[in-house]
Formats: C-alpha cells, sequence, structure tokens
C-alpha cells in the first residue's frame, strides 16, 4: 500500500514539476516579447532621427546652394 501511495505523489510532483516548468516558459517568452518590442522601438526612434538628420542635412545644402555662401 505504501509503494501506491509513492508512486501518486511521484506522479503529483511530476505534474507539479511540469506545470512549473510551463509557467516559466511562459514567462520567458513574455518578456522576450517585451524585449522585442522595445528593441523595436528604439530601431523605429533611431531611424526616425537619422531621417531627421538626412534632412537637416538637405535642408542646409539647399539653403547653401541658394545663397551661395557656406554657414
Amino acid at each position: 500500500m505504501g509503494g501506491y501511495t509513492r508512486q501518486i505523489s511521484g506522479q503529483q510532483a511530476s505534474k507539479q514539476a511540469s506545470k512549473a516548468a510551463a509557467v516559466e516558459q511562459a514567462e520567458l517568452e513574455k518578456e522576450k516579447k517585451t524585449a522585442l518590442e522595445n528593441a523595436e522601438e528604439i530601431a523605429q526612434e533611431q531611424s526616425r532621427k537619422f531621417r531627421n538628420k538626412q534632412r537637416r542635412g538637405i535642408r542646409s545644402l539647399v539653403e547653401t546652394s541658394e545663397t551661395g555662401s557656406l554657414g
């Protein structure tokens, strides 16, 4: 009888371990998703800054060519 009880508790321990592993995996996936979203936001911000810098540079060149002077 005692062996049977141990077998059941072994199954319970296995179920609990599986559940804990699934919860941990879900948390890791959530962290990964958040990290990807943050990286995407940073990339978009850098891209926006780069485009703005290019526009300022082009605008500066246009103004220089129109006025004929540098600075």
